[in-house]
C-alpha cells in the first residue's frame, strides 16, 4: 500500500509548527532547526527522525552532515514516514529498509570485480596500488548499492571512488575517504551494530580534514569499524574477521606496508559479502 497522508500539511506540536509541501519539501525559515521540525511532526528529537531530513544536491538526496547548520531559504526534504503514513514512500523500492532478505540484492559479479582490483593492489605499489584500490571501491559500492536504505549514498560513493582513480596524492585519498563515509552511512540498515558504522563514518569524515599519515590512519581505522559493523551481514564471517584484523594492523603503520594491508583487508571484505 502506498502512503496516504495528504500533503501539503502543517504539523503542530510542542509549541512548534512546520509545513510539509506536496513534494515532501520544507522551506527553512529564520530561526528554524531540525529538532524543531521533529518535535512538531513526531513529538521527539530522536536520531532517526533528525536523519529523515535531506538536502537535494545536484538532483541527489544527500544527508545533512551538520544538523545544527541549516540556512533560511533553503529547501529540505522529509524522507521517512510522516504520522499516518504506511507502505512505500516515493522513491522507495526493494532497498527501502532493513528487511529480511536484504542480502539477496548483493551483486556478486561486482564484488568479484572489486576483489580482483584489491588483489591486484596487494601485488602493486605506489600510484598503481592506489588506483587499483580506488577502482575496486567503485565496484564494491555498486555491488552493495541495492542493499542500502539509501542507494543514492552508494551511487555518490561510486562516483567519488571513480574520481579518485583519476587523481593522485592528497586529493585521491580525500575522495576515497569521502566515498567510504557515504558507503558506511548508506549501509547502516544492513548492520545489527549500526553504532560501529556510525563511528566509521565519523573517522572517514575526520580523515577529510587531515593529510598524510593521519589521513591513512583514520581511513584504516574507519575500515576496521566498517567491516566489524557488517559482520552479521557476511556469508563468510571468518574472512570478514581477517579483514578487520588487517585493517587494525594497518592503523599504526605507514607507507607501502600500510596500503598493502588496506588492500588485503578490502579483498577479504569484498569476498566476505558475497551471497
Amino acid at each position: 500500500m502506498n502512503v496516504s497522508t495528504v500533503l501539503p500539511r502543517t504539523f503542530s506540536g510542542n509549541s512548534f509548527q512546520v509545513t510539509v509541501n506536496a513534494d515532501r519539501s520544507i522551506i527553512v525559515r529564520p530561526g528554524d532547526w531540525l529538532s524543531k521540525y521533529t518535535m512538531a511532526i513526531w513529538g521527539d528529537t530522536s536520531k532517526p527522525h533528525i536523519e529523515a531530513f535531506k538536502r537535494k544536491i545536484k538532483g541527489v538526496m544527500s544527508r545533512i552532515d551538520n544538523p545544527n547548520l541549516i540556512r533560511a531559504g533553503e529547501t529540505l526534504y522529509v524522507t521517512s514516514h510522516l504520522p499516518g503514513e504506511t507502505g512505500i514512500l516515493p522513491g522507495e523500492g526493494k532497498s527501502g529498509g532493513a528487511l529480511p532478505g536484504t542480502r539477496r540484492y548483493v551483486h556478486n559479479g561486482l564484488l568479484e570485480a572489486a576483489a580482483a582490483h584489491f588483489d591486484a593492489a596487494i601485488k602493486a605499489d605506489g600510484p598503481a596500488q592506489m588506483q587499483h584500490i580506488a577502482q575496486g571501491l567503485v565496484q564494491f559500492a555498486r555491488g552493495l548499492k541495492d542493499c542500502s536504505h539509501d542507494p543514492r549514498e552508494l551511487e555518490c560513493a561510486s562516483l567519488n571512488f571513480g574520481d579518485a582513480a583519476r587523481q593522485s596524492g592528497e586529493m585521491q585519498m580525500h575522495l576515497i575517504a569521502l566515498g567510504l563515509s557515504q558507503c558506511a552511512y548508506g549501509l547502516q540498515n544492513c548492520s545489527d551494530n549500526p553504532g560501529e558504522l556510525e563511528v566509521a563514518v565519523i573517522n572517514f569524515n575526520d580523515a577529510l580534514w587531515q593529510s598524510g599519515r593521519m589521513k591513512f590512519h583514520l581511513v584504516a581505522l574507519g575500515l576496521s569499524q566498517f567491516a566489524y559493523g557488517l559482520k552479521n551481514f557476511s556469508s563468510a564471517p571468518g574472512r570478514l574477521q581477517q579483514a578487520v584484523g588487517n585493517f587494525s594492523d594497518a592503523v599504526p603503520m605507514d607507507g607501502s606496508p600500510q596500503k598493502t594491508l588496506i588492500a588485503l583487508g578490502l579483498w577479504q571484505f569484498a569476498l566476505s559479502l558475497r551471497t
